[in-house]
């Protein structure tokens, strides 16, 4: 082999080992507060699935001329990123939901500011808004780059959705293409009441609902 053909390999054993880093750190770059990473995020997910996908069409390229050493050293990078795929997601779950309990952490200054007004007024606030100047200096924001804001429902709504609750925070958070995960925080924590409560993750009090 020429060195041209070794970086070659180099670089396409790179792109094979890529998910096991590229998937947990666009985890915590989505949790993060940091602008410059805004760009990564969606980024990662179509950059590996080139990257995979230009492996595996190698691979049948080379089986199609019927080169038996090459075919075989793609068959195994490909084996490489498909391992690593499934590795990066895994490590992904764990750093997804430590963000999130740290962003529950975040989010307690602003559940209390609710439940001392529902208390002084004896109702939820209309809004978010509503808890501004008097209980919060501002709304807050959820200190997450890619879930940026809170959801706040209240009154009828909130009961008929959200298993009797007068009001509820929700965060949606989509981790994927065609996925719609949420955190919810109920104020009276009956999140085994809900419809989908299969899918739900107790998050200190708040719940994640996996999709």
């Amino acid at each position: 082999m020429k060195t041209k053909d070794y970086i070659y390999l180099a670089i396409m054993a790179a792109l094979g080992f890529a998910p096991i880093v590229v998937i947990p750190w666009s985890e915590w770059a989505a949790l993060s507060p940091d602008s410059s990473f805004e760009f990564f995020y969606p980024l990662y997910q179509w950059g590996l699935l080139a990257a995979g996908a230009f492996i595996l069409w190698r691979f049948v390229k080379s089986v199609d001329k019927k080169v038996g050493n090459r075919a075989l050293l793609w068959l195994v990078l490909v084996l490489i990123w498909l391992v690593s795929t499934v590795v990066g997601f895994r490590m992904s779950r764990e750093t997804r939901m430590q963000g999130m309990a740290e962003f529950a952490k975040r989010s307690q200054p602003l559940i209390a500011a609710i439940k001392d007004f529902e208390q002084d007024q004896g109702r939820p606030p209309e809004s978010l808004a509503e808890l501004v100047p008097a209980y919060l200096a501002e709304v807050p924001g959820t200190g997450m780059l890619t879930y940026p804001e809170y959801e706040y429902q209240h009154g009828k709504a909130a009961r008929n959705r959200y298993a009797d609750n007068p009001w509820v925070l929700i965060v949606n958070t989509p981790s994927a293409i065609l996925n719609w995960d949420q955190m919810f925080y109920f104020p009276r924590q009956n999140y085994a009441d809900v419809p989908f409560r299969a899918g739900l993750e107790r998050v200190g009090d708040w719940a994640y609902n996996h999709e």
